[in-house]
């Protein structure tokens, strides 16, 4: 009798093999199932769900049935300015505010503007001095009217429909200038092509008075102002030959230019400049040192002759003028007039000093 420990078992090699490959493909088929489950919905349509993020990183998950872009929500908004001092700008009393809604791609960016006394306790109706409309229904800009002049300050509120967020302005009356007006007392207009101008001497100084105005009448504000002189027009130019022996001059053929006023900067080495100007308070001073017709550009003495480079000859027409441009840079506020520098009398002689019969 044989020892069962000693007994060796038999195993058929093609037996293994089959069941290894029957095990692998039942798990194929429970994998396949678990997946179509996951992947189907109830209604067995495919669904496909995504997660947006807005602006300010929170997620949204979008409903199932299809890719849908969240909405961006409106997280700050600014008005344009803290503080708004209310002044006739451009001839009118109305100013222009705009609040910023952010972020800028929020999709409602509608807002409600109010405006009422800052101090909780004033009993004056606030819509007798100052109104506050909007350019439209929700809009982020509204037009801020003053009515009259007012003591106090009031305050304009601002508020997104979406989020409530809010800023303020306020609105003071400081008496801001609308208008600047220049005149001269030593001088009286003259009417020309281009409309009128003052003439000034060469040779002399003339002060302008600026006054400030406004539609209210009373301007407290502190005005500081500044200027700009532009030239117009133009003249033009031809080699001279003058004799100092009989003050002749003669002008040479073929050497004529046109020069535009405005782009001389410098008369001659003798004359640098037409006129100086300057502004100290509420006076323009200008000190006419020449007149363009002392304009050359380079000239050499040969004996009795100077030979004048680019010697002012004549104006090419009668619009030429010096445009003066005054503005108050506080309120931006500005005016013009326009000034020609000609030569004045400076002596008179008489040709005899004694006349006999």
């Amino acid at each position: 009798m044989k020892n069962a420990r000693n007994e060796k078992l038999h195993i058929n090699p093609q037996v293994v093999c089959i069941l290894f490959l029957s095990l692998l493909l039942i798990a194929c088929v429970v994998c396949i199932g678990v997946l179509g489950a996951n992947m189907t919905s109830p209604s067995g349509q495919t669904s496909v769900e995504a997660i947006v993020k807005p602006a300010d990183n929170n997620t949204e998950s979008v409903p199932s049935g299809g890719v849908q872009e969240a909405e961006v929500k409106v997280q700050k908004l600014v008005l344009s300015q803290a503080s708004a001092a209310v002044t006739a700008a451009n001839g009118s009393v109305s100013k222009t505010l705009t609040a910023y809604v952010y972020p800028e791609d929020a999709k409602n960016k509608a807002v409600d503007w109010t405006i009422e006394w800052l101090d909780t306790e004033e009993t004056r109706d606030i819509s007798d001095y100052l109104t506050l409309v909007p350019d439209s229904d929700g809009s982020a800009t509204a037009q801020l009217t003053c009515l009259q002049a007012f003591d106090g300050e009031a305050l304009v509120t601002v508020t997104s429909r979406e989020g409530a967020f809010f800023d303020t302005c306020r609105v003071l009356f400081v008496g801001n200038p609308s208008s600047v007006n220049v005149s001269c007392d030593a001088l009286s207009l003259k009417s020309g092509s281009f409309g009128t101008y003052y003439e000034i001497g060469a040779g002399n100084s003339y002060t302008f008075d600026i006054t400030p105005d406004n539609v209210f009448g009373t301007v407290g504000a502190e005005c500081n102002y500044t200027f700009e002189v532009k030239g117009h027009g133009s003249f033009k130019t031809q080699t001279q030959y003058y004799y100092t022996v009989n003050d002749g001059k003669t002008w040479e053929e073929g050497t004529e230019q046109t020069v535009n006023i405005a782009d001389v900067t410098t008369v001659s080495k003798y004359e640098p400049s037409v006129f100086d100007w300057s502004v100290s308070g509420n006076k323009l001073t200008v000190n006419v040192n020449c007149t363009l017709e002392s304009y050359y550009t380079s000239s050499v003495r040969n004996g009795n002759m100077i030979t004048y480079e680019n010697r002012f000859r004549e104006y090419t027409d009668d619009n030429w003028y010096y445009e003066v441009i005054v503005t108050e840079t506080n309120s931006g506020v500005s005016t013009s007039f326009k000034v020609r520098p000609v030569k004045t009398v400076t002596n008179v002689v008489l040709a005899d000093d004694i006349v006999t019969f």
